[in-house]
């Protein structure tokens, strides 16, 4: 029998794409909103899965955890993207005094100066 280690850090992300992590930070909370309604153009030319996945991940990269409002969204495969995102812009906009919050697979957190 031959055992072999695992090693320490993998070569490659173990994604199989049923789940979508859309992450989105802004310098404020109007240009916060501004990035949840331009996904919003996005999805309503309704998207391949593979082109929405590509999206997901640019937003993944340019993610910034200084930013002063961050949102992520976690996003399973048969959800309906639509209504979520036009549910997280209301509540984005209900709810803008807050310094976090969270809805159904909806996370947001705000670090700017009241």
């Amino acid at each position: 029998m031959v055992l072999e280690e695992s090693s320490e850090h993998e070569s490659e992300a173990d994604w199989d794409g049923s789940v979508n992590i859309v992450a989105l930070s802004a310098a404020s909370h109007e240009a916060l909103c501004s990035e949840v309604r331009a996904w919003q153009t996005f999805l309503a030319e309704s998207p391949e899965t593979a082109d929405f996945a590509y999206r997901a991940k640019h937003s993944r990269e340019a993610f910034a955890s200084d930013a002063p409002y961050r949102l992520m969204l976690v996003i399973e495969h048969e959800a309906d993207r639509v209504k979520l995102f036009a549910e997280t812009e209301r509540t984005l906009v209900a709810k803008e005094s807050e310094r976090s919050w969270t809805a159904t697979n909806v996370f947001f957190g705000s670090s700017a100066a009241d």
